[in-house]
C-alpha cells in the first residue's frame, strides 16, 4: 500500500502541485472577499491536524498494539493551540483581561506538554518497528538531560 501511494505521488507530482496551488488560491480568495473568516480556516485546519494525529495513533496501535505517549501529547498540544487561537480571536465573548488570563494559562499548559513531549522522547525505548514515529536523535538531548 505504501509503495503504491509513493508511486502514485511520484507519477502525479505535477498534478498534485497544481491542485495544491488551486486550492490555496481558492481559500485565499474566500478569505479576502470575506466569504470565509480566517479564524474559521485556522480552526478547521487545526481540527484536521488533530484528526490526522488520531488516525496516526490508531494506525500505530493496530500495527504494534501499543500507543506511544508522544503521539497523544502531540494531539493535546495541537488541541490547546487551537483553543488559544479561538480565545485570542474572540473579542466579543471575552474581555481583554479574560483573554490574557486564559491564553496565559493555556500557554502554561502547552509548555508543560512540550516538557512532557521532550521527556517522552528521552526516556521512551527505541522502537525500530514504528513507521509513523519521528526519528529520534538521543544525542541532541544530552545538553538538556544530564547522564546518570
Amino acid at each position: 500500500m505504501k509503495i503504491k501511494l509513493q508511486n502514485f505521488i511520484n507519477e502525479n507530482k505535477t498534478v498534485i502541485q497544481i491542485a495544491e496551488i488551486i486550492s490555496a488560491i481558492f481559500v485565499t480568495i474566500l478569505i479576502v472577499f470575506d466569504v470565509l473568516a480566517l479564524i474559521k480556516v485556522i480552526s478547521t485546519f487545526l481540527i484536521f491536524m488533530i484528526i490526522l494525529e488520531i488516525m496516526r495513533m490508531i494506525k500505530e496501535f493496530i500495527k504494534s498494539k501499543t500507543i506511544k505517549i508522544s503521539m497523544v501529547i502531540d494531539s493535546f498540544i495541537i488541541f490547546f493551540i487551537r483553543d488559544i487561537v479561538l480565545i485570542a480571536s474572540d473579542t466579543e465573548k471575552y474581555t481583554f483581561n479574560d483573554q490574557v488570563i486564559k491564553v496565559a494559562f493555556l500557554l502554561g499548559v502547552v509548555l508543560m506538554f512540550f516538557i512532557f513531549r521532550i521527556m517522552s522522547l528521552k526516556y521512551s525505548p527505541n522502537d525500530k518497528n514504528c513507521e509513523t514515529c519521528p526519528a529520534i536523535d538521543h544525542n541532541s538531548f544530552k545538553g538538556i538531560f544530564p547522564s546518570k
